[in-house]
């Protein structure tokens, strides 16, 4: 079962990368590089890793919420919290700016019809993974300079892929997170804290459901056009939406 399950999913991740594939990229032996010498609009930069070595950063201190009740406040530990994953990909290019890393959440609410990864909609499906054997997959691909939190639907798990999310910005890698939620249900009043912990977490959010009558291939990043590119930390400090979706559509995004 599980084996037809993964064919399933990468079969999906096959058509996925034909319809989004940034046209900016070519392919090369050594990895995508950019048509460009310098993004117009400096987006790469943006994104790049803390090029210090690990032992000279700046530990980074989760400033909302949920961490001294996740890493021994009670409660949930890092040691309990496990995340059920429809599966890892080292190196992507479809799946936000830069070469990254893409971890599918197993489990989705949304069912989205015309959805590209149908497999992983079932959240007794795919298999558990601890945070340390995330973590270790990452260490082995020193090439990427962030990592997505895809689906399936990460924020309903948020809890542990928040702390995923910080314990890989400690490694100096950027957050690209999907959803199939809206930035407004997300920051709802009454929405779980567990969801702005994520959120505070990620760089970038791709959020909305996949609207199949919207379907738009030439679009960076997204499947359909009511999905956004929103720059989480500028959306957060002012109170309204940050869109970043006219600067990435059309524009050439570097590999490094």
């Amino acid at each position: 079962m599980h084996e037809q399950v993964w064919k399933g999913f990468t079969a999906s991740r096959a058509r996925l990368i034909r319809t989004r594939r940034h046209a900016g990229h070519v392919s090369t032996e050594s990895g995508p590089s950019c048509r460009r010498a310098r993004c117009r609009y400096g987006l790469c930069d943006s994104l790049k890793a803390d090029p210090r070595p690990e032992s000279e950063r700046k530990p980074m201190t989760p400033h909302l919420g949920g961490w001294p009740r996740v890493a021994g406040g009670g409660g949930t530990t890092m040691a309990d919290l496990t995340l059920r994953l429809a599966g890892i990909i080292r190196e992507s290019v479809v799946d936000g700016p830069g070469i990254r890393a893409v971890v599918f959440a197993q489990g989705c609410p949304h069912g989205c019809k015309g959805c590209h990864n149908p497999e992983t909609h079932d959240p007794a499906g795919g298999r558990a993974f601890s945070l340390d054997e995330v973590i270790e997959r990452m260490r082995l691909t020193p090439i990427i300079r962030g990592v997505t939190f895809s689906g399936g639907e990460p924020f309903a798990q948020a809890e542990g892929f928040a702390l995923l999310g910080w314990r890989l910005k400690l490694l100096g890698l950027n957050i690209v997170t999907y959803t199939g939620y809206t930035w407004e249900a997300l920051t709802r009043p009454d929405s779980p804290r567990a969801w702005r912990d994520l959120l505070e977490v990620t760089d970038i959010l791709v959020d909305g459901p996949y609207v199949e009558r919207e379907r738009d291939t030439s679009i960076a990043f997204r499947g359909s056009r009511n999905q956004r590119i929103i720059d989480v930390k500028g959306s957060l400090m002012l109170g309204t939406v940050v869109d970043l979706s006219p600067r990435y559509d059309g524009v050439a995004i570097c590999g490094g």
